[in-house]
């Protein structure tokens, strides 16, 4: 990674990842990116990354949240004077650690993650990042809501957490909502609706 940094004369160097069953996540070519696409903002975590030290004089980690390094991403990006990918897979990621922070989800971490997107998404709006970018954070944004939206029902979190959730959801739906497909729109107006009627065809397809 630091051969392409100086290879492309770049401040950031973005690399796969594999999962712990072996899944390889986010290919990437040897190259130096031309434009931000999906892939620069779906990669929001640091460990996949080398950064240049420059990019952080003025730019901190927000203390006390989750997802802490979605929040900075994008002034990140924004301020890197080149972006460059490898193709060869730089981190190993175990999620079945029963100590790991994405594995124990509590309900600080659900809403801290719903609200880095809405930082995210915010951001794309006001640089006018191209619509399929937009369209994409969306729906990985509600994908992450409706699995947190159910499990703190499931394990009766309070009131107040799903509130919280459903306030920074329904934020990203109104900052993309002009800037979204058709489909996209009425996942963003019916969420729920959306998750049964999918849940509906993948049990009609399952069945065949």
């Amino acid at each position: 990674m630091m051969d392409s940094l100086l290879l492309y004369n770049c401040e950031l160097c973005i690399a796969p990842i594999f999962m712990e069953d072996n899944e390889k996540v986010w290919n990437f070519f040897n190259c130096k990116t031309t434009k931000l696409t999906d892939f620069v903002f779906l990669t929001f975590p640091a460990w996949n990354k080398i950064y240049k030290r420059r990019l952080f004089d003025n730019i901190r980690y927000p203390l006390n949240k989750y997802a802490e390094d979605a929040f900075i991403y994008c002034d990140l990006v924004y301020k890197a004077k080149g972006i460059c990918t490898v193709s060869d897979t730089a981190y190993y990621y175990n999620k079945t650690m029963d100590n790991s922070i994405t594995h124990s989800l509590s309900d600080k971490y659900c809403i801290d993650n719903i609200e880095s997107h809405v930082v995210v998404m915010t951001y794309l709006i006001k640089n006018k990042i191209n619509r399929e970018t937009i369209n994409f954070i969306m729906r990985d944004t509600y994908d992450i809501f409706i699995f947190y939206k159910f499990i703190t029902k499931e394990r009766k979190s309070p009131k107040s957490v799903r509130k919280a959730i459903d306030k920074n959801y329904r934020s990203v739906c109104k900052l993309s909502f002009l800037h979204l497909s058709l489909k996209n729109k009425f996942i963003a107006l019916f969420p729920v609706i959306f998750y049964h009627l999918r849940k509906i065809k993948y049990q009609i397809l399952n069945k065949r």
